[in-house]
């Protein structure tokens, strides 16, 4: 085997790491979508959208080990707000988001089940890629590739009136809990099941992965 062969064949393991990466990291985000569906108002289908593979190819980082470098190349697609607060939201501004919180506020929507289901679900990618790559669940959370997830927890985290201090008790709440869940056996096979099914590019949908998660997943949890 020449240099540009040894080259080839590196950058081939390299890819497929960063492919099952990848798919475990979304995997996470729509098993744990799957499992707070009730939570957010919505049955299993409607919780997942779908999963986009090679959606974009930015720069992002290195993976917790430090032994794989990431690109945000997909996109788990859901419902942002629960079936309740989603009631209040602007059609014609639906990006609108503290307009959308206030209202479903003022009409005794319940912010706090909206906020710890999509916190878990927001985590728990982050808990299953640790999983995966034998690293503790904090060392990915804080990592690059997962700073969107953090923002997006940070942002709706203030969305629903939480300070400094409360944010940071629901982010260690949270990871606790997804990494208590992630070490069900069933949630693992259904974390997976459903990385296994995922294309190199392409799309899955949600009723897909939530027949996947159905047949591995022996019971549901709480809200």
């Amino acid at each position: 085997m020449n240099r540009h062969d040894r080259r080839a064949a590196a950058s081939k393991v390299r890819r497929t790491k960063l492919d099952r990466v990848t798919a475990v990291h979304e995997a996470g985000h729509a098993v744990a979508r799957v499992l707070t569906a009730d939570a957010m108002g919505f049955s299993a289908e409607e919780a997942v959208i779908c999963i986009k593979m090679g959606a974009t190819a930015e720069p992002h980082g290195v993976s917790a080990d430090d032994r794989t470098y990431l690109v945000s190349a997909a996109r788990t697609d859901g419902p942002r707000f629960s079936a309740e607060i989603d009631q209040h939201a602007n059609p014609e501004h639906p990006e609108r988001l503290e307009q959308t919180l206030a209202a479903a506020k003022q009409a005794g929507a319940d912010i706090h089940a909206w906020l710890e289901a999509n916190s878990l679900f927001t985590v728990f990618a982050s808990v299953a890629e640790a999983k995966f790559l034998g690293v503790p669940s904090l060392d990915v959370w804080l990592s690059p590739g997962s700073e969107d997830d953090r923002s997006t927890l940070d942002l709706n985290a203030r969305l629903a009136g939480l300070d400094d201090d409360a944010t940071k008790v629901l982010k260690t709440r949270t990871l606790a809990r997804a990494a208590e869940l992630v070490e069900r056996p069933d949630v693992w096979r259904a974390v997976l099941a459903v990385a296994d099914n995922l294309p190199t590019r392409g799309r899955i949908e949600g009723a897909e992965i939530a027949r996947i998660v159905a047949e591995a997943i022996a019971e549901p949890i709480g809200g």
